[in-house]
């Protein structure tokens, strides 16, 4: 994976989740002097990693976001903040186009003529977000560690191509890259080193404006695709659908059976069954015809409906409302429940 690439490149590890939020915790008491608990800080820590890791994977200038976007604002505008001198601030030439939506967007849920008490913890945060990250940035290198983001960052300001261990490097199914990424497939194809496989369909791609095609668009002007388009021009081919009326989605699975016998097709991988209700998985896997050789399962299944967590649960419920204290005996039912599992 891409991160994989990343961490064989850097002196430094990811940190586990749970020492990232403790190390910023200690950071953030020092600098704001708050008595915070670390359980009522632990949420807020999370979304503070979120975004210093999403402002160091796209490279972001941290001493200028950080810095406070009240006086930012009245320092452009020249007079005192209220909505109306931010709506000209995000219209004025100063910000580019995503920076105004985001922007917009911000402001439309907090406005600053009315300063409530979570409101002014804030900004008063904000007023010392730059210290708190270039602080907890020291801590964690001095640990050797880090957060993903800030060694993407460290991995691409400090890289040199010619010492890459491999002649080439193969970049297959990306589609929305950050900074960070984009500038590794930059300086990697620059020199020679990288060949690109988008996984993208003509339908979409030449369809403006289309989200789908939006960075399919921009990837492929950067970084041409070795394969020509006539290799993505499938959804626009004629198609054959059949619709089956099932009065449940259990009469679904009852079907595939019979679907898969008369379309399996000889490689077998050429098949897809695709479910919209994931607690379809079981039945379905029950249901597979003898003539089926090969599964490849690519979802998820929540544990939540295993035999395990089933019988773990049972477990627990028998020793919670099947057990009587006062007798030491166990209720019938609990019992069965576990040996029949």
């Amino acid at each position: 994976s891409i991160s994989e690439l990343f961490r064989q490149s850097s002196g430094l590890t990811i940190a586990d989740p749970i020492k990232l939020v403790c190390d910023l915790y200690k950071v953030f008491q020092k600098a704001t002097g708050s008595k915070e608990t670390l359980d009522d800080f632990y949420f807020w820590g999370e979304m503070l990693i979120a975004d210093f890791d999403d402002a160091d994977k796209n490279m972001a200038d941290t001493k200028a976001l950080f810095s406070n976007l009240k006086d930012l604002i009245e320092r452009v505008a020249g007079k005192e903040v209220n909505k109306r001198t931010i709506e000209s601030f995000i219209k004025s030439g100063a910000l580019e186009e995503g920076q105004k939506e985001a922007l917009s967007q911000f402001f439309h849920n907090f406005s600053i003529d009315q300063v409530t008490e979570l409101k002014q913890r804030f900004i008063s945060l904000w007023d010392v977000l730059g210290d708190i990250y270039t602080e907890y940035k020291t801590l964690l290198e001095s640990q050797s560690v880090a957060y993903e983001g800030m060694l993407y960052r460290q991995v691409i300001e400090q890289l040199d191509v010619e010492t890459l261990p491999y002649n080439k490097y193969i970049f297959v199914g990306f589609n929305v890259l950050n900074k960070v990424e984009h500038t590794l497939f930059k300086k990697l194809n620059e020199a020679g080193k990288a060949l690109f496989y988008w996984d993208y369909d003509t339908f979409y791609l030449n369809k403006i404006p289309h989200e789908a095609g939006e960075f399919i668009r921009r990837n492929l002007r950067d970084f041409p695709s070795e394969l020509p388009v006539s290799c993505f021009n499938n959804l626009s081919q004629p198609k054959d659908i059949t619709f089956i009326e099932s009065p449940t989605e259990n009469g679904q699975v009852r079907y595939l059976p019979q679907w898969i016998r008369e379309n399996l097709t000889p490689e077998e991988k050429e098949t897809a069954v695709v479910l919209c209700n994931e607690a379809l998985l079981q039945p379905v896997l029950h249901s597979l015809p003898d003539n089926v050789k090969h599964i490849n399962i690519t979802m998820g299944f929540p544990l939540s409906q295993t035999p395990a967590y089933s019988f773990v649960n049972a477990l627990m419920e028998l020793h919670t409302s099947g057990y009587n204290p006062n007798n030491g005996r166990y209720l019938f039912a609990e019992v069965i429940s576990v040996l029949k599992h």
